[in-house]
């Protein structure tokens, strides 16, 4: 099979000139000058190869994943750019700037395959990822995030909302968008250490604060194949990491996913908690995010908050019974309380309250769901 080549001039020119000489140039389908071309290339079918410039600007994690999502292997030629960096930005073979070794490479080119996404990362570190999710529309759930964590003492806050993040103001620190900082690293191939020393606050409780986007439109600095790379890191940092997330879902085939950090993270949790309102209407639109929802491999749990006594009627028992009859997920309720209003506005976790009570109930049970046997 034929390749696309996107090499600096020299290197491109010596290349051709030994194909020709071996009458070989039906080897290479296409010379491309830029990424945007070599992805245009692959997307049309024409090759099962493309042999690359380390240093082509745009060359990072999502072009990677982009190509062999197509079936097209990739194969990097070593530049100024560090060889870690290149062997970083996933599923590459790194070859020297020598001709001879790009045309061996070109004889053995594979056969086209069929496009296949490329697997996630699996779970290095010992930290584990706790999801703090639901339908839209479940008010509360940014609180119970940050209260976890408190209650968890050692923990890593994460804010990764791409709808109306809200984390850094509940916490009362500022907005960096540190999120956005991690990713570009893990874009590029580059070490994240210098970013967790820089980018990780302090919130007064205790445990690390990742600072989510300052604001929703931003959702497409984080695209999903750097997110499947970001939660090992992480998963480093603290004992748990404790993740808040935009509430809805839906599933995209695209490039353009607005839900892709919650189906990031929802595929990379050991626990997923579903937040929803304590109301009827909440009920209602638990029951469909739980309808719609895919969630493999993680434990769940159902956190109903804001309850207010008598607000799901006189018998609650029996009601939550009708309601979640072909559920069997553990359900918590987690009070409404006064209180609560003040401690947000003051940029404070919950005070000593019946709702703290619950919350902390909520967080032995989590500890207890992924703990060894």
């Amino acid at each position: 099979m034929s390749a696309l080549l996107c090499l600096p001039d020299q290197l491109d020119t010596a290349v051709l000139e030994q194909l020709a000489s071996a009458r070989a140039e039906n080897l290479v389908a296409r010379r491309c000058s830029d990424l945007a071309e070599i992805l245009g290339a692959a997307a049309a079918a024409l090759a099962s190869l493309a042999i690359i410039d380390a240093d082509l600007p745009g060359l990072d994690v999502t072009a990677v994943t982009r190509l062999r999502e197509m079936g097209v292997a990739v194969a990097v030629v070593a530049g100024k750019r560090p060889v870690n960096e290149v062997r970083a930005l996933g599923e590459v073979e790194v070859l020297s700037a020598n001709p001879q070794e790009i045309i061996a490479k070109l004889k053995s080119a594979p056969a086209p395959s069929q496009p296949v996404a490329p697997a996630a990362p699996q779970p290095q570190g010992n930290g584990k990822i706790v999801a703090v999710w639901g339908p839209a529309g479940s008010h509360g759930r940014s609180v119970i995030a940050r209260d976890l964590a408190a209650i968890g003492g050692e923990v890593l806050l994460i804010d990764a909302d791409t709808q109306a993040p809200s984390l850094s103001q509940l916490a009362g620190l500022a907005e960096s968008s540190a999120i956005v900082a991690l990713a570009r690293q893990i874009e590029h191939g580059k070490s994240v250490t210098e970013v967790f020393e820089k980018a990780l606050q302090q919130p007064g409780w205790g445990g690390n604060f990742l600072a989510g986007l300052n604001t929703g439109s931003r959702w497409r600095e984080l695209p999903r194949p750097v997110l499947d790379r970001m939660w090992e890191p992480l998963r480093t940092c603290a004992p748990y990491c404790v993740v808040d997330l935009a509430g809805g879902w839906e599933k995209s085939s695209g490039q353009l996913d607005r839900y892709a950090a919650a189906n990031s993270i929802v595929e990379a949790a050991d626990v997923v908690l579903h937040v929803a309102m304590a109301t009827p209407v909440g009920l209602r639109r638990l029951l469909e995010h739980l309808d719609t929802v895919v969630v493999s491999g993680a434990q769940q749990a159902i956190l109903l908050n804001r309850y207010v006594p008598g607000a799901l009627g006189p018998d609650l028992a029996a009601q939550l019974r009708t309601v979640f009859a072909g559920v069997s997920l553990p359900i918590y309720l987690i009070p409404e309380e006064r209180k609560l209003a003040r401690a947000e506005l003051a940029g404070q976790a919950a005070p000593k309250s019946k709702y703290r009570k619950e919350l902390q109930l909520v967080w032995q049970k989590v500890c207890a769901m992924v703990a060894p046997a």
